[in-house]
């Protein structure tokens, strides 16, 4: 995420387009401490409701501005994969620790969690374009003691001045990843392929919704096809994961079965 390069182009030769942009840029950065609060309202609750100690494991946030019709769901996925990997991939230094020791690996999780941020988004309709300015938040439990919480504010800005009929598109997610050990012991041990089973029927889902807004002309059919796109690269991703847990299970299966 960051800026289109026909955005950093105008930055560059406009003078004038650079304090408009500052202004259009302040006013989306502003969202950051409203979601911010929100989300660390939404974490401690959560946590003193439930009585778990809380490990901070991640937490941030991400900008992105370019024209609308130049932005796509991609930019979410890759800046969540972006996050994820922080989080759940091997020899980070960056993990949480279960009895004072780094947590066994996690990164079966990592595009679990991808794919569980980009559900929220869309449940919330902030993959949508054409809104003057949309916003929300979502706790979603990953597993294993695991929990994201996840605020996101979009906003178009228009001049015609710079930009004639032209939006720009300006996203900001703000992220915060917790953890807590005492839930990590409690979690039921139902293995990371019933999570992604699930996963891929809820991704399945969304492209039914998909199907149903086009038939009802609520998106176009450009809007149709990229979003398509997106969500059967997501199902393939599942179905690849789900395939490489398979078949770890059935070596572990061979593995027991010949001591």
């Amino acid at each position: 995420m960051g800026r289109s390069k026909t955005i950093e182009r105008l930055l560059e030769e406009n003078e004038d387009f650079r304090v408009w942009f500052a202004a259009r840029e302040s006013e989306l950065h502003a969202q950051s401490a409203v979601l911010t609060a929100g989300l660390e309202a939404m974490a401690a609750d959560y946590y003193r409701t439930n009585t778990f100690t809380r490990q901070q494991v991640l937490s941030g946030s991400r900008s992105d501005f370019r024209h609308m019709e130049s932005w796509s769901p991609e930019l979410l996925r890759d800046a969540f994969q972006a996050v994820s990997a922080g989080i759940f991939s091997e020899n980070t230094g960056t993990g949480p620790l279960l009895n004072g020791r780094p947590l066994p690996s996690m990164k079966d999780l990592e595009l679990y969690a991808t794919g569980k941020a980009l559900e929220a988004v869309s449940g919330i309709s902030l993959m949508d374009g054409g809104k003057e300015m949309t916003s929300g938040t979502a706790h979603i439990a990953l597993g294993y003691g695991f929990h994201l919480f996840l605020g996101i504010s979009r906003r178009s800005f228009r001049s015609a001045a710079f930009l004639g009929n032209r939006d720009i598109d300006g996203s900001l997610f703000c992220f915060d990843v917790s953890f807590s050990e005492e839930e990590y012991l409690l979690y039921p041990q139902i293995g990371f392929q019933k999570l992604y089973t699930e996963a891929l029927a809820t991704a399945g889902k969304y492209t039914t919704r998909l199907l149903d807004d086009f038939g009802r002309d609520r998106i176009t059919t450009d809007e149709f096809e990229k979003r398509s796109v997106f969500w059967e690269k997501l199902m393939s991703d599942y179905r690849r994961k789900l395939e490489e847990l398979n078949r770890k299970h059935q070596k572990l299966l061979k593995e027991y079965s010949s001591l």
